[in-house]
């Protein structure tokens, strides 16, 4: 298996640039295909992709905690561009914070991903996931608050994961890249309070052997826990990231987004043989030699196709949700907003039913069972403060499994 990065136009791969540039699927296919054969890499290859052109935006963006179908149709509600038919999408597990809930939300519209990923199977190079930047940043931070600069040339990116869990990710090109950087270092600096240590920084370079100049010329060690990685570190990381998780851009990005494209056939032939599991399996069994992991990943294959099934159906059953959505984008769109800013910790919304002017929350707490009535009533407290177009009219108790029904009726 290797993994690739991909940023501000160029492949970087264990060693250095390897692929030559171009804008063109095709020739990029080419070029790593000419990369893996001669390392001696022999077909069906294995990739992972670490992919953050200059054309991918990022953002918080505030969601409720929900599930991942739901979540994505309320993210495409605050993000128009999210349906678009050429646009891909990923988002980082949400996050608790003091602002409510978060998730972290990359997208590229126009993307040539899908032509690539089409053009690389063409050439029996399977691709196992595509995540940004950040996703594989995040993996070798483990998840804690740290600053992050990745740097090559004239070009740069800031990612900063801040302890209440919120993020922020900005770009720099251009000669002036350096001083708009310092900038933003020093608003950091100057924002925190005193009483409060400053985050690692980590300084990703293509090849830490050979000192960046930088961080000693900007004076950073003064003021941070400076560390100088590699390249080699991102790329070692994405061959540890979950390709299920919804930071994989191949993972998140629906079928029906991208049907216009030849990578939208084969993903809908390959959901097909995903959900009867048979062709799925046969494909991997022959590309298998060693027959005891192969029936392994079979039964965590029959596992996680069960799953989806599971998902499949629940996305259905809140399709009608996302319809009257559509056209009552108001008091609806309020309470949704409501909702994601005052749900408790504890609590996953599993649905949201309007009928007519009667609305129904269902959810399941997985806190301490003494404290689970108090939350719900804390719950509906939150949701009918401020005087909103909607009031509460039955909130059941919460049942053993932790299960509970509330009811609200909308006023305007």
């Amino acid at each position: 298996m290797r993994s690739l990065l991909f940023w501000g136009g160029q492949w970087f791969s264990e060693g250095g640039i390897h692929v030559p540039p171009s804008t063109d699927p095709d020739t990029i296919a080419a070029g790593i295909r000419k990369f893996l054969e001669a390392q001696g890499d022999k077909p069906p290859h294995r990739l992972r992709l670490l992919y953050h052109p200059d054309s991918l935006l990022a953002a918080d963006t505030p969601c409720p905690n929900t599930s991942d179908e739901l979540l994505q149709q309320v993210l495409a509600q605050q993000i128009p561009a999210l349906t678009q038919p050429t646009t891909i999408s990923s988002h980082f597990t949400p996050t608790r914070t003091s602002a409510g809930c978060l998730t972290f939300v990359h997208y590229e519209t126009d993307s040539h991903l899908p032509a690539l990923i089409a053009a690389l199977r063409k050439r029996r190079c399977r691709v196992e996931g595509v995540w940004p930047i950040t996703a594989a940043i995040d993996q070798v931070l483990e998840n804690q608050p740290c600053l992050a600069v990745v740097a090559s040339g004239g070009r740069l990116l800031l990612y900063q994961r801040r302890s209440d869990g919120s993020r922020q990710l900005n770009h720099f090109v251009g000669k002036d890249a350096h001083a708009a950087l310092v900038g933003n270092l020093q608003t950091i600096i100057a924002a925190r309070p005193k009483t409060e240590v400053l985050p690692a920084l980590l300084w990703f370079i293509e090849d830490p052997e050979h000192a960046d100049p930088v961080p000693r010329a900007l004076q950073l060690e003064a003021y941070f826990e400076l560390r100088v990685c590699g390249f080699a570190d991102l790329l070692a990381a994405a061959k540890s990231l979950s390709s299920t998780a919804t930071s994989n851009f191949v993972a998140t990005t629906p079928a029906s987004r991208l049907a216009k494209t030849a990578f939208a056939a084969s993903v809908l032939c390959a959901a097909g043989t995903l959900w009867t599991g048979g062709q799925f399996a046969w494909e991997y069994i022959t590309h298998r030699s060693n027959i005891p992991k192969t029936e392994a990943l079979a039964v965590s294959l029959r596992s996680e196709i069960d799953e989806r099934r599971l998902k499949h159906q629940k996305f259905a059953a809140l399709r009608s949700l996302v319809d009257e959505a559509q056209t009552r984008p108001w008091p609806y769109m309020d309470l949704m907003r409501r909702i994601s800013a005052v749900i408790p910790r504890d609590l996953t919304l599993t649905s949201l039913r309007i009928d007519g002017v009667e609305f129904h929350l269902t959810g399941k707490f997985e806190s301490v069972p003494n404290s689970r009535g108090d939350q719900v009533a804390a719950f509906a407290h939150a949701l009918g403060q401020a005087s909103p177009p909607w009031t509460i009219v039955a909130m059941p108790g919460v049942g053993s499994g932790g299960e509970f029904t509330l009811s609200g009726r909308f006023t305007k």
